[in-house]
């Protein structure tokens, strides 16, 4: 993987394991934004909406530079 002129040698299990993570930190965030919903705190909900497009966006820069 090479970016900004560096480049980073990753092992198959740690592209995983990073792939992996996001996955999950994903769910968290999912997961934390419904129950803010059912408990009324839409302000909450929103910020984490917020979050999670951001690891959303953090994943697929991942993706690509794993490409």
């Amino acid at each position: 993987m090479q970016e900004n002129g560096y480049t980073l040698t990753v092992t198959e299990e740690e592209m995983q394991h990073l792939f992996d993570s996001f996955v999950a930190r994903k769910k968290e965030i999912f997961l934390a934004a419904e129950k803010a919903r059912e408990a009324g705190r839409t302000g909450q909900a929103e910020e984490l909406d917020e979050m999670y497009q951001e690891v959303e966006e953090l994943q697929g820069r991942f993706l690509a530079l794993m490409q």
